[in-house]
């Protein structure tokens, strides 16, 4: 009888033991977990604020909206029917170099 209870104490104490040592892993990875956290949400932190200046140095730059609409027109997939009396519309390079032309003239200097 006092066998089985020393070979039975020796079995708790294994078990005991194992669960300590998975405990501590889970407090290890735990405490990795919680360093990913606070790396994360300051990356996001970072990638926020750099977001901010980028959208405040973009704000400098404007763009016609008519000049805009014009280039989106010459990328539709539609294909355009040839105006066979005269030409009333520019063609992408002719609107590209007068939207260039149109920007160049509003820039004024730093």
């Amino acid at each position: 009888m006092m066998g089985e209870i020393s070979t039975a104490t020796k079995e708790q104490n294994s078990g005991i033991e194992q669960i300590n040592a998975a405990l501590t892993e889970m407090d290890s990875v735990t405490q990795q977990n919680s360093a990913l956290v606070q790396q994360t949400s300051a990356a996001a932190s970072s990638l926020e604020d750099q977001a901010r200046e980028l959208a405040s140095l973009m704000a400098t730059f404007r763009i016609d909206e008519n000049a805009a609409s014009n280039v989106s027109l010459t990328h539709s997939n539609t294909p355009q029917q040839p105006n066979a009396g005269h030409r009333t519309e520019l063609t992408s390079k002719e609107q590209v170099r007068k939207s260039k032309k149109a920007t160049a003239d509003e820039w004024d200097e730093f």
